[in-house]
């Protein structure tokens, strides 16, 4: 058997590893434990409802809307997007599913390591948040990698680059006190470099062919993909915000982003020597405004701010 066919034994194995370590473990958060949960009906009712208040309600509330946006980014957007090969459309698609429910597994595990709570790992909303914004950097090294690789080599990539992106984050986070609410750096860059590197090293000089270009239909589809991104681009910069700081971050994203598309079909048919738009700029340019505020997506920039960052 060929080490390039081994994907399906591989992933079998590590469902099974998951599976062991989710039961050794995974624990609900309090927040959804129904014995530790301020309303059960059980002895420490009276003086947990003391501390309960309708703010824990508001948290959820809006905190699921939002993760079911980034999820949608996540299995739609990205999926999409990566058709933008013409003879690639339904691998992308496919192997963007596979490798996002493995990525948020692994996401999930990896993540709660770090934060372990009396030797468990805690499940909450806030937990399934942070593990798409992890596979949201996977899936922007698969766009570097996507036509290059087979399933066996992405799922090893994918077990390496999810500790690596924990550790990131826990040394930019924690010892240098990063302020980057968007995840432009430990999510869009850490994903773009690492991408990068890989396909550096696994360079071919005899792997180019003709089918890397695009199509009608791989742009129709990766517009597609283009557009649901650039939709729900605001919950992923505001999803972890709390407060008047996730209003301001989705102000602040809204405005890039209508910026930067408009700007980007500016410079496109500018910089084109037949003056048309190119469906390469387009699909990935007019989500750059996203990117850009993302790190300061909170913080108190002013909409003349937005604007002036994107000039800059």
């Amino acid at each position: 058997m060929k080490a390039s066919h081994i994907h399906g034994y591989l992933a079998a194995i590590l469902q099974l590893i998951f599976f062991i370590l989710f039961c050794i473990f995974a624990r609900y958060h309090p927040d959804a434990h129904a014995r530790h949960h301020p309303l059960h009906n059980g002895t420490e009712l009276e003086t947990k409802l003391d501390h309960y208040t309708s703010e824990d309600d508001w948290a959820h509330s809006t905190t699921y809307p939002m993760f079911q946006d980034v999820h949608v980014m996540i299995f739609i957007g990205f999926g999409f997007l990566m058709m933008f090969l013409k003879r690639y459309g339904l691998s992308a698609v496919g192997l963007n599913f596979m490798l996002a429910a493995l990525s948020l597994q692994w996401a999930l595990l990896i993540n709660g390591f770090f934060h372990l709570k009396k030797g468990a790992i805690l499940i909450n909303l806030n937990a399934l948040l942070g593990a798409d914004f992890t596979a949201a950097a996977v899936l922007i090294s698969f766009g570097a990698l996507i036509g290059k690789t087979t399933p066996t080599q992405l799922i090893i990539l994918i077990m390496i680059e999810i500790p690596l992106f924990a550790i990131n984050e826990v040394i930019g986070r924690s010892v240098f006190g990063a302020i980057d609410m968007g995840d432009s750096m430990f999510v869009h860059a850490f994903g773009a470099y690492y991408g990068l590197a890989a396909s550096l090293m696994l360079y071919r000089q005899d792997a180019s062919t003709p089918k890397e270009g695009s199509s009608y239909t791989s742009d129709l589809f990766a517009m597609l993909g283009t557009v649901f991104l650039w939709l729900y681009w605001p919950s992923f910069n505001a999803a972890a915000a709390p407060g008047d700081d996730q209003h301001r971050a989705i102000i602040n994203t809204y405005i890039s982003l209508v910026a930067c598309c408009f700007t980007t079909f500016a410079l496109s048919s500018i910089l084109q020597k037949e003056k048309k738009f190119d469906m390469v700029h387009i699909q990935n340019s007019t989500l750059a405004g996203g990117v850009a505020i993302g790190t300061a997506a909170d913080l108190m920039v002013q909409p003349l701010g937005v604007l002036y960052l994107l000039v800059y």
